[in-house]
């Protein structure tokens, strides 16, 4: 493990309480799909110069309709659906209230993998749901 991989953990979660706590506000006063659509934008935007980076050029001559469906997959499902659901949610419920669920996400890819891959479920995997589960009640209660 590197300190690079740690600040890099945290700045993301640093990066994405700012999100839920502006998306949250934003939203209540301008709209899900404004704020949707301008946080897509400005990422898109902050994201350019990786891409310029390390993207070669000659791969997306050569991606097939497999690689742009995937995208195009990404783009609409994961990305815009998603973040319209997740910016209502916390306009409606509280940022605070709602973010608190986002911790309960790696417990559904977790069971997806054991449902889908048939991905063993062990005693410490359990044990670790429980405790997510636990914080996340906590927080609802108080």
């Amino acid at each position: 493990m590197t300190w690079q991989g740690d600040v890099l953990v945290i700045a993301a979660g640093f990066g994405a309480a700012f999100g839920y706590v502006a998306g949250g506000k934003l939203t209540q006063r301008h709209g899900t799909w404004a704020v949707t659509f301008w946080g897509l934008g400005v990422a898109g935007i902050a994201m350019l110069p990786v891409l310029l980076v390390t993207m070669d050029a000659g791969q997306l001559g050569r991606a097939g309709w497999d690689v742009w469906s995937a995208i195009a997959f990404v783009a609409l499902a994961s990305s815009i659906l998603a973040y319209l659901c997740w910016y209502s949610a916390l306009a409606r419920g509280g940022i605070a209230r709602v973010g608190a669920w986002q911790f309960a996400q790696p417990l559904i890819g977790v069971v997806l993998a054991a449902l889908i891959l048939g991905d063993a479920v062990t005693l410490p995997l359990i044990a670790a749901a429980i405790a997510i589960l636990g914080g996340v009640a906590i927080c609802q209660r108080s």
